[in-house]
C-alpha cells in the first residue's frame, strides 16, 4: 500500500514534523521508512533513516539518523512508508534519489508493465539498480518530465522534487485510486499526505466540517465532484491531474 508525506515552506520547517506525519501511517508501510530534506540556504539535501528503516538499507544508501539534537531548519521534507511488493530488496528504499542527486521521489502505488518504459530508458543511457517500478518512474520523469504520465498504466500518487530548479511535481492516477490530500497553514506551509489524519499532528490543525460537501454526500452520495473534502480547508489532488510549482513561492 505505502504512504507518503510532504511539507513545503519557504520560511522553513522542522524535520520532526514530517516524522510525526509518517508515524500516523505506519500501517500503510511497515517494511521501511525514510526521509529527505532540502534547505535553501545551503542548497544541500540530507537523507534520513527512521526507527523502522531496516539496517540493510544502509549498505546501499548513505543515510543520516534523525535525532532530537537535529535542529536545522529545512524548506522541504519528504517522508515515505514502504510496503515492499515489486522489489522487496533494500534497493527499493524511498525517498528514492536519481544517480546524479537532482531528483528525489516519494511514491505510493503500482505501475504495470514497466518493461517497455525501462527498455526505452536504458536505450537512452539510463542504468537501473533495482527491479522496482519506483526507479522506472523516477528516471521516466527525469527524461520526459510530465510526458511520463502518458506512458504510465497503473495506480499511483507521487511527488518529485527537482533540486536544480527547486521545483516540485505532483501527480495522481487517472481514476484516483491512490489518495493524495493537501492542506495549508501558516505554521506548517503546504502539506501533502496519503491520509487526512496525518495533518492532525501538525500545528494549527483543527477539524472543521465542510458543510456543503457533507450536504452533497448525504443528499446525492457525491464525494469527488470537487477538489474539496468533508474537512474544511483540506483538498485532494483530482484524479488524472498533475501540478508543478516552485518551492521558493510557497509561503
Amino acid at each position: 500500500m505505502c504512504g507518503i508525506s510532504a511539507l513545503f515552506s519557504s520560511r522553513g520547517l522542522a524535520l520532526k514534523k514530517i516524522e510525526k506525519m509518517n508515524d500516523v501511517i505506519k500501517h500503510r508501510g511497515p517494511d521501511d521508512e525514510g526521509y529527505y530534506a532540502y534547505s535553501f540556504d545551503s542548497r544541500e539535501s540530507v537523507n534520513f533513516t527512521g526507527v523502522d528503516t531496516p539496517e540493510n538499507v544502509q549498505s546501499f544508501f548513505s543515510l543520516t539518523e534523525i535525532t532530537a539534537s537535529y535542529t536545522k531548519v529545512e524548506n522541504l521534507a519528504l517522508g515515505h512508508r514502504r510496503l515492499s511488493i515489486r522489489d522487496i530488496s533494500p534497493r527499493g528504499h524511498q525517498p528514492m534519489l536519481s544517480e546524479c542527486g537532482r531528483y528525489s521521489l516519494v511514491y505510493n502505488g503500482e505501475i504495470y508493465a514497466t518493461e517497455g518504459i525501462k527498455e526505452e530508458l536504458i536505450a537512452r543511457g539510463y542504468s537501473f539498480k533495482s527491479d522496482s517500478d519506483t526507479e522506472v518512474l523516477l528516471y521516466g520523469y527525469a527524461e520526459w518530465k510530465e510526458g511520463i504520465l502518458d506512458k504510465l498504466n497503473g495506480m499511483f500518487a507521487f511527488i518529485i522534487f527537482d533540486s536544480e530548479l527547486e521545483e516540485v511535481f505532483v501527480g495522481r492516477d487517472r481514476f484516483g485510486i491512490k489518495p493524495l490530500y493537501y492542506w495549508y497553514s501558516d505554521a506548517n506551509g503546504l502539506a501533502f499526505a496519503s491520509e487526512i489524519k496525518q495533518f492532525t499532528v501538525l500545528d494549527e490543525w483543527a477539524a472543521a466540517l465542510n458543510g456543503q460537501r457533507a450536504y452533497d454526500f448525504i443528499n446525492w452520495g457525491q464525494t469527488d465532484h470537487t477538489t474539496e473534502t468533508m474537512f474544511k480547508g483540506v483538498n485532494h489532488v483530482p484524479p488524472g491531474t498533475y501540478t508543478r510549482f516552485s518551492l521558493r513561492y510557497v509561503p
